[in-house]
């Protein structure tokens, strides 16, 4: 993992948020969810007065969607964005929406060609540069983002398909800043998905920079089934639109997407 400058960080980060670093923990994700039920259970405490960021220098216990492991390779960033939750249970989804479309106008900043794979993977050129998981815990959500920034290379088993902003850019970029930047970003957009008319916007600029959208696709569901079809749109729900072979359109709101479209 890439250790952080935590001064570097302070400033960048401003009065946005506060933010908390353990040089060694499972998952930055857990200590958020540890330190929520702390406030959730001390009722003289209070809730947490702004928006709380958890980093590490070394994460044993990274995981991913469907329970998946998270491999946390020397230059990659993991960082756990703990807010106060502002929509109900079914809406939960449009956070993820908002946390990629942050990340993905915060390295498109430095190189072209970063897109979302729905619902939660940043690519370029079909390579992973970036995951994020979402979670919830009473009253707050956690948004688990692991970037791939200064890594030169990866280990065998998936070097073929990961990448990372050093290797697209060729230049030694301020991981401090990017993650500052990704977060403020964040905390913007989770403002706007309240209301049907922010979320909707925001929902416009997803799909401007989806490759999942207009393709054919299979997408695994957690039960191990495949359904195979063409994305025609993504609902208020943040979930995938999925026109099958028999012209029917199903809703699916979990699974592992494989793209099988030319841009894949």
């Amino acid at each position: 993992m890439y250790k952080l400058d935590l001064k570097k960080l302070a400033e960048y980060a401003g009065a946005d948020f506060e933010i908390v670093h353990r040089c060694k923990t499972v998952s930055t994700n857990d200590d958020a969810k540890r330190f929520a039920k702390q406030f959730a259970s001390d009722s003289s405490a209070g809730a947490f007065l702004k928006p709380v960021l958890f980093v590490c220098d070394r994460q044993t216990g990274g995981r991913g969607r469907i329970g998946r492991s998270w491999t946390d390779d020397d230059g990659t960033v993991c960082m756990s964005l703990l807010i106060k939750n502002a929509v109900s249970p079914s809406f939960s989804q449009r956070y993820v929406i908002a946390a990629a479309v942050a990340v993905q106008k915060t390295l498109a900043d430095y190189a072209d060609g970063i897109r979302i794979k729905w619902p939660n993977d940043i690519l370029h050129n079909g390579k992973k540069l970036c995951g994020i998981l979402l979670e919830s815990v009473g009253n707050a959500v956690i948004i688990g983002i692991g970037i791939n920034i200064a890594n030169s290379s990866f280990s065998p088993d998936i070097e073929a398909l990961a990448v990372s902003m050093k290797m697209i850019t060729g230049k030694n970029l301020s991981a401090e800043a990017i993650a500052a930047e990704t977060v403020r970003r964040v905390l913007s957009y989770s403002k706007l998905i309240a209301a049907d008319e922010g979320f909707e916007s925001l929902l416009d600029e997803y799909k401007q920079v989806s490759c999942t959208i207009g393709q054919d696709v299979s997408i695994l569901g957690a039960d191990g089934k495949k359904t195979f079809g063409r994305v025609t749109d993504f609902d208020c729900y943040g979930r995938i639109l999925l026109e099958d072979g028999a012209k029917k359109i199903i809703t699916i709101d979990c699974g592992d997407v494989s793209l099988r479209g030319k841009n894949a």
